[in-house]
């Protein structure tokens, strides 16, 4: 029984660390960017591809707006940022 609880408590840590956050590195990135990433699949969250998310290190992607436009990849190094 104490082994049974031990596991549980292990994969219960093991699984809020995993979820802690998705975010690599600190940028704005379009959902496209997060998706092809495969970030939000990993983390168990939908990210829309035409929406800009500010993310954080080892956070999770926050919305800061919707594209109305589209979202544009800013490449490597460089934030991404909606289409005007």
């Amino acid at each position: 029984m104490r082994a049974m609880f031990i596991a549980i408590f292990i994969l219960a840590c093991c699984a809020a660390v995993l979820h802690a956050g998705c975010c690599p590195r600190t940028f704005t990135y379009c959902g496209s960017t997060l998706n092809v990433a495969r970030l939000g699949s990993e983390c168990g969250i939908e990210l829309d591809p035409q929406t800009l998310y500010s993310c954080h290190s080892s956070e999770q992607p926050t919305v800061v707006k919707k594209c109305a436009n589209g979202c544009i990849d800013g490449l490597a190094g460089q934030n991404d940022y909606c289409k005007e």
